[in-house]
């Protein structure tokens, strides 16, 4: 094991680097870091837990257990299935990936590996009305989509308004102007079976955030 494979402040190795080096490949889910995870080797800031727009995006990923038994009780004495929407989101058709940078929380010594971004940047990107076609971890094969509009605090899980490594706030809005928001909220559109979140900084751009990085894709070109 290198030395950068070690974080200060931590016993041992990234878990990431274990399985790296793991005689058994280890599945693709094990592999693919959710952006707000990479929190290096200092400690969480008090703000992660009280902080409202945590608040928020914890509310939006736990859904009410009695609210869906309500619409299922409901669905089922009407004779009808719950089933999801006929058409897909709004971003239905094929995407290219045509960029990505590190991302402004990536931690210095867990900025994630170059072979990713090669191996993503240029690919294709298809969402369909039930399923997204694409490059691990992109694919899904039974989306469930969800749309939500949201602030620069909690885009990328909310990582742009997390304290950087001093533990000083981060301006969370002055961090998605830079990497391109113009408005006051994006639409953010989820598929119910990839961690990976799509928001849509403009009719013809969409970002998403993965491993220390921000991927951005542009519709392709007719006939590609």
């Amino acid at each position: 094991m290198t030395d950068a494979a070690l974080v200060p402040g931590r016993p041992g190795p990234l878990v990431q680097a274990v399985l790296a080096q793991d005689v058994n490949p280890a599945p693709t889910v094990m592999r693919a870091e959710p952006p707000a995870l990479n929190l290096g080797g200092e400690d969480v800031s008090v703000a992660r837990y009280i902080a409202k727009a945590w608040r928020e995006i914890e509310a939006r990923m736990t859904p009410s257990v009695a609210a869906w038994s309500v619409a299922l009780i409901g669905a089922v004495c009407l004779g009808q299935a719950v089933a999801a929407p006929a058409q897909g989101p709004a971003v239905a058709g094929r995407w290219i990936i045509t960029g990505a940078q590190i991302a402004p929380w990536a931690y210095p010594l867990q900025r994630g590996g170059k072979a990713e971004e090669r191996r993503l940047v240029g690919q294709s990107v298809v969402f369909a009305a039930h399923s997204v076609a694409g490059p691990s971890p992109l694919g899904c094969a039974h989306a469930v989509w969800s749309v939500h509009d949201d602030t620069p605090d909690l885009l990328f899980e909310g990582a742009l308004a997390e304290p950087d490594a001093r533990g000083r706030p981060r301006d969370a809005a002055a961090l998605a102007r830079a990497l391109g928001m113009t408005t006051r909220t994006v639409r953010t559109v989820e598929t119910g079976c990839s961690e990976v979140a799509y928001h849509r900084f403009s009719p013809t751009t969409l970002v998403f955030g993965l491993n220390n990085r921000i991927y951005t894709l542009h519709p392709a070109p007719a006939g590609r």
